[in-house]
């Protein structure tokens, strides 16, 4: 197995699609209109998804950069599959997370670093690849610390918050030849995947526009927007940036055809003060900073 397909695996056990059957099928999605294609050739079937569990001569070594909850999700495939994947670093600026981790997977003490500056301050390579679960303002470094010193990457998205970033990284990796694979794990689902085939196999027609919207919880939203850790886009990256990061990625790889354009679209009715009624309670109005009538995180 190519270690590009490897991390792949990584990214889709984190969405819990770690499924020993078959997944859906493009026929299954469709139902009756499969088979109604008006002269098109009907969906009978699907694409071809390598097992989870990776042939591999040796466990691929991995450093985790970010023990927060993506980090640890992350980690579980070792723990799922230890024939594929071992965790031999852990690197978080709160000891309580890093060691949590570092228990859980036996790292020694020598392999447990806080910042993660930390990791690549011998200027060896100590693993086979990182995995930067970092806040979204933190990935640039760590990547492009990583490639330099020969590190194959897992990068959780947004790739980086400016397109100057992003663009580097881009490049970076053609001069190194290493891997950076981003963690839009909606495109490995099982549902994307078959409703991918759907699009491809002209079954519905000419695709002229692709709508996608992102149904964020309330739960997350508040917990993650309101007053979580991208309630303000003067402090971390816009929330906008996450969530357009999966929709678009999502949507371009739906179609054959290139997109001529993209168009994020969303009101921002209810992060305005006026929408907060008097006498209830909210912590949105505070949370959230605001250049008068407009919020900063959209």
């Amino acid at each position: 197995m190519k270690r590009r397909d490897f991390l792949k695996g990584v990214s889709l056990a984190a969405v819990g699609s770690a499924i020993a059957g078959p997944r859906i099928s493009a026929a299954q999605l469709m139902g009756s209109a499969a088979n109604d294609t008006k002269g098109k050739a009907p969906v009978t079937g699907f694409s071809p998804v390598r097992p989870l569990d990776p042939e591999v001569s040796h466990p691929v070594s991995v450093i985790i950069i970010g023990c927060g909850n993506r980090g640890r999700t992350y980690a579980r495939y070792a723990e799922k599959f230890p024939n594929g994947m071992k965790v031999v670093g852990v690197s978080d600026i709160l000891e309580h997370r890093k060691n949590r981790l570092g228990d859980k997977h036996d790292v020694p003490a020598e392999m447990r670093f806080g910042h993660y500056r930390e990791v690549f301050a011998s200027g060896k390579k100590l693993a086979d690849a990182v995995v930067i679960a970092t806040p979204d303002d933190r990935h640039y470094e760590p990547c492009m610390k990583a490639l330099d010193l020969g590190y194959d990457v897992l990068l959780e998205k947004p790739v980086a918050p400016t397109a100057k970033e992003c663009k580097a990284i881009r490049e970076k990796t053609k001069k190194t030849g290493r891997i950076v694979a981003v963690c839009h794990v909606l495109r490995y689902a099982p549902y994307f995947m078959a409703l991918r085939d759907v699009v491809r196999s002209g079954a519905i027609g000419d695709v002229i526009s692709i709508q996608h919207m992102e149904p964020i919880q309330y739960a997350h939203m508040s917990h993650s927007y309101v007053r979580g850790n991208w309630r303000s886009s003067k402090e971390t990256t816009p929330s906008s940036s996450p969530s357009l990061a999966t929709t678009l990625t999502s949507s371009v790889g739906l179609s054959t055809n290139p997109a001529r354009a993209y168009r994020p679209t969303g009101p921002l009715l209810f992060s305005r003060r006026r929408m907060h009624r008097k006498g209830r309670r909210s912590t949105a109005p505070t949370a959230v900073p605001t250049r008068g009538n407009a919020p900063t995180t959209p």
